[in-house]
Formats: C-alpha cells, sequence, structure tokens
C-alpha cells in the first residue's frame, strides 16, 4: 500500500500506461520499480524519460541499464549537484537507448529556443542521415520518449519544445557531434526566411504575429550571427526583426540590437542594410523620447543613403527627422521636412511612404490646431493606406485629427475614426498607437459625461506606456488625468501636470498649440479655486515628484474616477 500510494511510483505507473496500458503495478515488479525511482531520486522528469522505455525493456531491465555508469559523462558533469548528476545520467542513459537518426535529431533540436514547428525541424534538422521527409517519424518517437514536449498554446499549428535543462544536454551532444555550427548557421538561415517574409516597414500584422511567435529563436539567432561577427546576416536579421520591436513596444530591446549589430566591422555590412539600420533604431530611439540619439542616428543614416545614392533610404530618413523635430516644438521644420518627404516619395512612386507622409502632415496639422486640414488629409491618405493594405497606417490615419479641436461638421465623423482606430490597434497589437487613440477617446468620453469611461481609457493608455517606456506618452497621459479629476481634486491634478512637464522638461519634448490650449484652460479654473500660493506649492510638488509616484497617482486615479458630468477641462 506504501508503495501504491507513492508519488514517484504513481508517476511511473501513470506513465508507462500512457504508452503500454496494459502496464500494472504488482509484486513482481514492485521492488525494481521502487529501486528505478530511488535511482532517479525522484525527479519527475527523470522518472517519465525511464518509464516511456517500457514498452521495450522490463522494469528489472530498466534497473540494470540504469545502475551502469557513464563513462561520457564521468567528468564535467560530476561536480554539478547530486540530483543534477542524477538527471543528466538519465538523460544520457535515454539518448542511448535512441537510433542514430533519432540522436541526430535530438541534438540539433538544441538550436531552437522557444519552441519550433515540424517546418522548422524539418528546414533546420534535415540532412543526408536524416531526410526531411523522416523528420516527422523522429519526432514522433523523441516525444514518446518524454525527451520532446508537445507544446499546448491554442496555436493551430503544432508546436515542440524541450525543457530547458533536456536543451542544455542535447546542446552538450551538439557541441560533442562538431557539426554545431552547421546546424546553427542552418537555424539562422531559416530565422531569416522568417523575419524576411514581409518588408520590414508595411507592419503586417500576421508577420509580426509570427514573429513574436519565434522571437526566442530570433533572439538565438541575432545573438549567434553578432557572436560569429557575421555583420550581412546580423543586419538581415535586425532589420526583419524591427515591426516586431516597433510594433510591440519593445523599444529598448531593438535599440539594443541594433547597437550591436551596427557596431560589426563595417566591411561586413552592405550599405543598403545599414541604412535601414540606423533609421529604424533612430526611430526607436524617438520612441523612447531620447531625441539625442534619434537624431544622430538617422542624420548618420541619411548621410550613407546619400553618399550611396539610395534615393529611398534618404526620403525615409528625411520623414522620420521631422518626427523627431516635431515633437520638439519646431513644426515649421517638420512641414518641410514631411513635404519634402512626399514630393521624394511621389518622384519615387512609393504609394505606402507618401501615404505616410499625407499622415504625418495630417497629425502635424492637429497638433497645429487646423482640425480642416487635418481631416481633409486624412481622407487625402485612406485610400492609399488601403490600396497598399497597410492596416497599421490606416489605424494611425484614423487617429490623426483627433489632437485638435474637432470642427463641428465632423465630430461624428472623427470620433468613429478613433473608434475603429482602437479596435485596428487591438487587432494589429500597435501599442504605440492604440495608447495615442486611447487618450484621444478618452477626451471625448469626457466630453459626453462619461468620467469613468475616460478615466479607465487614460489609465489602459498609461499602461501601455509603462510597458513599452513611450516617455512622451506618459506625459500625456499624466495631463489627461489630471484635466480630468481637475473639476474635484485640483491639487492632485495640478501635482499630475507638474510632474508631467518636468518629463516634458527632461525629453526636450514641448507642448503643442492644440495641447496648450486645453491645459491653459483648466489649470486657470484650477488657479482661481485653490489661490496662488496653494497652486504654486502644488506644482512644484509634482515637477519634484518621482515619475513612478506621479504614474502611480494618476493610475488611482484615473481607475476611481465615477462621476458623470460634461467636463469643459478636455474640451
Amino acid at each position: 500500500e506504501t508503495i501504491t500510494n507513492s508519488p514517484a511510483v504513481q508517476l511511473f505507473v501513470d506513465r508507462a500506461q500512457a504508452i503500454a496500458p496494459d502496464f500494472q503495478l504488482t509484486p513482481s515488479n514492485r521492488d525494481a520499480l521502487v529501486a528505478i525511482c530511488r535511482r532517479l531520486d525522484g525527479i519527475p522528469l527523470a522518472i517519465e524519460l525511464a518509464a516511456a522505455r517500457v514498452p521495450l525493456l522490463s522494469p528489472d531491465a530498466l534497473l540494470r541499464r540504469l545502475e551502469r555508469p557513464f563513462p561520457e559523462l564521468s567528468g564535467g558533469t560530476r561536480d554539478l549537484p547530486s540530483r543534477h548528476q542524477t538527471l543528466y545520467d538519465t538523460l544520457a542513459w535515454s539518448y542511448a537507448l535512441l537510433g542514430p537518426a533519432e540522436q541526430a535529431l535530438f541534438r540539433r533540436l538544441a538550436v531552437f529556443a522557444g519552441g519550433w514547428t515540424l517546418e522548422a525541424a524539418e528546414a533546420v534538422c534535415g540532412g543526408t542521415d536524416l531526410p526531411s521527409e523522416a523528420v516527422l517519424d523522429r519526432l514522433y518517437q523523441l516525444v514518446e520518449s518524454s525527451l520532446v514536449q508537445v507544446l499546448e498554446d491554442g496555436r493551430e499549428e503544432r508546436r515542440f519544445g524541450l525543457l530547458e535543462i533536456v536543451r542544455e544536454y542535447a546542446a552538450d551532444q551538439l557541441a560533442q557531434s562538431g557539426e554545431g555550427h552547421t546546424i546553427r548557421g542552418r537555424h539562422r538561415d531559416w530565422c531569416l526566411t522568417v523575419a524576411e517574409r514581409t518588408p520590414a516597414e508595411v507592419f503586417d500584422p500576421g508577420h509580426v504575429e509570427a514573429l513574436e511567435q519565434e522571437q526566442a529563436n530570433l533572439r538565438a539567432a541575432l545573438a549567434w550571427s553578432i557572436a560569429a561577427g557575421d555583420g550581412e546576416q546580423a543586419l538581415r536579421l535586425a532589420v526583419g526583426v524591427y515591426p516586431l520591436w516597433y510594433v510591440r513596444g519593445h523599444y529598448g530591446e531593438g535599440r539594443a540590437w541594433f547597437r550591436d549589430v551596427v557596431a560589426l566591422p563595417r566591411a561586413a555590412q552592405p550599405a543598403a542594410l545599414r541604412i535601414r539600420a540606423l533609421v529604424w533604431a533612430g526611430h526607436l530611439a524617438y520612441c523612447q523620447a531620447d531625441y539625442p540619439a534619434a537624431l544622430a542616428l538617422i542624420e548618420a543614416s541619411q548621410a550613407e543613403a546619400r553618399m550611396h545614392d539610395d534615393e529611398q533610404g534618404v526620403a525615409v530618413a528625411v520623414h522620420y527627422l521631422g518626427n523627431v523635430v516635431r515633437v520638439q516644438g519646431n513644426l515649421a521644420a517638420a512641414q518641410a521636412l514631411y513635404a519634402e518627404a512626399l514630393a521624394r516619395n511621389r518622384h519615387l512612386g512609393n504609394r505606402y511612404w507618401e501615404a505616410l507622409a499625407l499622415l504625418n502632415l495630417a497629425g502635424l496639422a492637429a497638433e497645429q490646431d487646423d482640425p480642416d486640414r487635418a481631416v481633409a488629409l486624412v481622407k487625402e491618405c485612406l485610400p492609399l493606406l488601403g490600396g497598399v493594405g497597410a492596416r497599421w497606417g490606416i489605424a494611425r490615419a484614423l487617429n490623426a485629427p483627433a489632437l485638435a479641436a474637432t470642427p463641428a461638421t465632423e465630430v461624428e465623423t472623427v470620433r468613429r475614426w478613433l473608434t475603429e482606430s482602437v479596435a485596428l490597434e487591438r487587432q494589429t497589437g500597435d501599442r504605440q498607437g492604440l495608447s495615442w487613440s486611447l487618450l484621444a477617446l478618452a477626451r471625448y468620453a469626457a466630453l459626453d459625461g462619461d468620467l469613468a469611461q475616460a478615466g479607465r481609457l487614460c489609465a489602459e493608455a498609461l499602461q501601455l506606456a509603462q510597458q513599452s517606456g513611450d516617455r512622451l506618452v506618459l506625459a500625456r497621459g499624466l495631463e489627461g488625468v489630471a484635466a480630468l479629476v481637475s473639476g474635484d481634486m485640483p491639487e492632485l491634478a495640478l501635482r499630475l501636470a507638474g510632474a508631467a512637464d518636468a518629463l516634458r522638461e527632461a525629453l526636450g519634448a514641448r507642448v503643442l498649440p492644440a495641447e496648450s490650449a486645453r491645459l491653459m484652460r483648466w489649470q486657470a479654473a484650477a488657479r482661481q479655486a485653490l489661490g496662488e500660493e496653494p497652486y504654486a506649492k502644488a506644482w512644484a510638488l509634482g515637477r519634484s515628484q518621482r515619475l513612478d509616484l506621479a504614474l502611480a497617482d494618476a493610475l488611482g486615479a484615473a481607475t476611481t474616477v465615477e462621476a458623470h458630468r460634461p467636463s469643459a477641462a478636455l474640451a
């Protein structure tokens, strides 16, 4: 009874019965089962690996094999903790029972990180000794042996994986086989096919999702390519993965990879790829409000594009330079740069970048508080974006006019656009665009008197910005919550606005004309309600407050707003 109730023995029996349904714990095999579980220190994975061999070996035979020493492990693993040694011994035993083809597949699978599909395994692990069409059967044998796991991630296409300690053992075997460099190169090449399936700047939602699914593999391939000093392949990978870093808000990670890639020897970096890498790195710096770094990187990209007569590269750099000077408050310079980008792309016949230039001009018009022009430009660029199937761009265009005071004749149009924009950005996973749209939609909810909904929208935008490190959105989110609570809690509103002002100053991001008018309206009301001295004190406290504490205050206030009344402060 004690043996039967042992969790280790129960696990062995359950795993054995999953493969051999007629297997039973009996008086004749119970001593061997107890000895096996003790030999394996009760380690669940080790027990599963052993039990998976029941169709081939009786418990007595299993025990005899487990008690044999493993010469190949008698050196380096002996200084590991005893339970680690036991598991390594069990893995070595299980590996030794595999046929040559299964052993080859098992050790080659070590190059995958975060799982793989059958198609990926066939592309990377097949060879003269293991035809691609034989990979499925060999993979099945590894699953049956408990060396490979079937990952339950809810996706239509089945994925497989290795536990990390199993992957570590497989990697040791791969290194000893002498084929590690070849297989890692094939893994890198497969990652390139994933990364380059769609042009980077299109931000196709399906492509971004595929990149996200293979994120761990892409990181492993990037790290290997950089360590190998392979500048061309590393650049190709980084440029290809850029949509994931941008759309999902992984700005810091993307910048770090680009920094390491462009630092590789220049001779190994094709000019066209380096030009794109520099401009994408600059744009990610812009997204984190690191404007000096953004300017330096984008200008470097533009200079190299001019040097190599890359007209499209020049046009893209001009486009992104407009973004940097725009957020710093130099709207005239931004206007000129966007106009230049528009002209260059029309000359090149690039409809996608032409549409993006129109989109930026629309956003700029909104920031200059010219809503009629903003709406007109959006109506001009939407057909272009629809023509190239750019759902990401369509979502951005739909929220472009929202910063301005909407013309009475277009209120319903702009409100509908914003609602569509939020839905599209949720579908595409565009965190930055979604945070902008949520803040704009919060203003409309407040104008309708639904302050609770406005608070929820502001809170979600702040949380997205915290996740991605988008500090400009954090500043605007603080200002949005401040306006929302200014009527009931003017002192808190001023502290939040003071924190936003300090953050803007640190970033070098000025308040734009459309934003300034709203800030002045509610702040004037707060000054009148509090008096000059309390007003100045609250503002100063906010400017000196730590950003994380200000954000906690803002989130707390946004999620507890309950009043339902029109708010002129957000008009």
